[in-house]
């Protein structure tokens, strides 16, 4: 696991890299809020430490936000109130779709994919014996 959590932040630190070339532009932001989860899980734990990396290398304030997961980190990308969050995959596929019986039809464009932290598995809703 070390290992694999190693190669992630190395791969976003190049993704930042990139990004901080921008960073004397005059509308560089002032400071980033960055969606987390709810305080104790897993991606509460990465985001704290996620934003204590882009804080230093960004030279400005990234702030964890104590989120209720997946599907609000979505909404908040959307309004604007966070510039980076951490979701699932397959809930950001039915985000970017509008086809999530939350997303009302809504298709959310403003997230852009920068890493996945892990596989997330998934599940088929198949029952056995049956065929499509």
């Amino acid at each position: 696991m070390p290992r694999i959590l190693s190669l992630v932040f190395a791969v976003c630190l190049l993704a930042i890299g990139a990004i901080c070339v921008q960073a004397g532009s005059p509308d560089w932001p002032k400071s980033i809020t960055l969606a987390t989860a709810s305080p104790g899980g897993v991606y509460y734990i990465y985001g704290d430490e996620l934003a204590k990396i882009l804080t230093e290398k960004l030279g400005i304030p990234v702030d964890p936000l104590p989120t209720q997961g997946t599907l609000h980190n979505v909404k908040l990308i959307e309004n604007g109130t966070a510039q980076i969050a951490m979701i699932t995959m397959g809930v950001g596929l039915e985000a970017w779709n509008g086809t999530g019986d939350w997303a009302h039809g809504q298709k959310n464009r403003q997230m852009r994919a920068m890493f996945p932290m892990y596989d997330t598995p998934l599940w088929s809703t198949r029952k056995p014996g049956v065929r499509r």
